[in-house]
């Protein structure tokens, strides 16, 4: 074997590794950079559902406010939209310690909505009508409260 010959096999060769040593160090980048992006936008996604959650909260504790400290008998938003739009960005990040009584929250909003419209339609509210809605209330103001702190203290977000 001549040694140009030689050369060009070892050239090849050689040239052969670095291309692929550098389409592997390329698909690894890819990867990275990729992955990053994803949890951004996952992080993203997951603050806005957060801040959608929070809103529609303190749109049902204002209201429910008024029923139960002034006596108010009037057809409060009580929805869970919001909720149930985004419950997998916001319960794949939540804490255990927060996303249970935001859940527990949500859960019991039905009870409160007949309560409210059985009241409504009494054109009167109980005092038990007054225990189960002051209940339901304190769960759902709980709630609230650690989803607000999760998102200022854990979340940097600014409310």
């Amino acid at each position: 074997m001549s040694n140009t010959l030689r050369d060009l096999l070892l050239g090849a060769i050689v040239g052969g590794i670095f291309t692929l040593c550098g389409g592997l160090a390329a698909s690894f980048f890819l990867y990275r950079l990729e992955s990053r992006r994803e949890e951004r936008r996952e992080i993203r996604d997951h603050k806005a559902a957060v801040l959608s959650v929070l809103f529609e909260m303190t749109t049902a504790l204002a209201g429910l406010n008024l029923v139960l400290r002034q006596g108010a008998l009037l057809n409060i938003p009580l929805s869970d939209i919001s909720y149930r739009a985004c419950q997998l960005p916001l319960f794949g990040r939540l804490p255990e310690d927060t996303g249970k009584p935001l859940a527990k929250a949500y859960g019991q909003l039905p009870i409160l909505s007949e309560n409210v419209r059985t009241a409504l339609a009494r054109g009167t509210l109980t005092a038990g009508d007054r225990e189960v809605l002051g209940a339901l209330y304190d769960d759902m103001a709980d709630a609230y409260r650690r989803l607000r702190d999760y998102a200022v203290n854990r979340l940097r977000v600014k409310l």
